[in-house]
C-alpha cells in the first residue's frame, strides 16, 4: 500500500511540474532557450529519471517482500510435516515435545515485532528441534538442536519482553531444553 502512496505522489508532482512548464508564453514554448544547449537534460528529463528510479525501487521492494514470503510458507510447510511426525503426548494433561514445539511455531507465525525474515530463521530452528524430536536419543542431532536452541534465544531476545513469543518461549524453552537433553 505504501508503494502505490509513493507512485501516487511522484506523479502528482510529475503532473504539477509539468503544469507548470506549459504556462509559459505559447509563443516561446517552441522557441529553445540559450541555455538549453548548455543543459545535458531538460527538468522533465531529469523528473523522469527520478520518477522511473522511485518505480523500480518499489518494484523491487514488492518483489523481495513476495520473495520473504514465499520462503516463510516453503519453511512453515516443512515444519508441520516435521511436527506431523513426531509423537504425541503420552499425557494428556500434559504438553509433550510435539505440543510445545506446536505453540513455539504458533507463536513465532503472530509475532507482529518480527520480520518475515526473523521468522523464517525461527521457524527454521523449531524444525531443528523437531527433527532433534524425532529421534532424542541420537547425539548426532545434538548438536545442531543446541545451535538452534542459541539462534532462537537470540532472535527471541531482540523482541520486548512482553512480546507474546518472548512470553511464551521462556515458559516452554526449558522443558525443551530438558526433553531433548540439550
Amino acid at each position: 500500500m505504501s508503494d502505490i502512496v509513493m507512485i501516487g505522489v511522484v506523479i502528482f508532482v510529475l503532473l504539477l511540474f509539468t503544469k507548470d512548464l506549459s504556462t509559459k508564453d505559447p509563443n516561446e514554448k517552441n522557441k529553445p532557450n540559450k541555455h538549453e544547449k548548455d543543459k545535458p537534460n531538460k527538468p522533465e528529463e531529469e523528473l523522469g529519471k527520478i520518477v522511473k528510479v522511485i518505480i523500480e525501487d518499489a518494484i523491487e521492494e514488492s518483489e523481495k517482500k513476495i520473495s520473504d514470503q514465499s520462503h516463510l510458507a516453503d519453511t512453515l510447510k516443512d515444519l508441520v510435516d516435521t511436527l506431523k511426525k513426531l509423537p504425541d503426548s503420552p499425557y494428556p494433561n500434559q504438553p509433550g515435545i510435539k505440543e510445545m514445539l506446536i505453540q513455539l511455531k504458533e507463536a513465532i507465525s503472530s509475532e507482529k515485532s518480527l520480520c518475515d525474515y526473523d521468522k523464517d530463521e525461527a521457524l527454521k530452528q523449531v524444525n531443528t528441534l523437531a527433527c532433534a524430536g524425532q529421534h532424542p536419543s541420537n547425539l548426532v542431532m545434538l548438536q545442531p538442536a543446541k545451535q538452534a536452541a542459541q539462534i532462537l534465544r537470540e532472535i527471541i531476545d531482540k523482541l520486548p519482553s512482553a512480546a507474546k513469543l518472548a512470553v511464551t518461549y521462556s515458559k516452554l524453552s526449558t522443558e525443551i531444553a530438558t526433553i531433548l537433553g540439550l
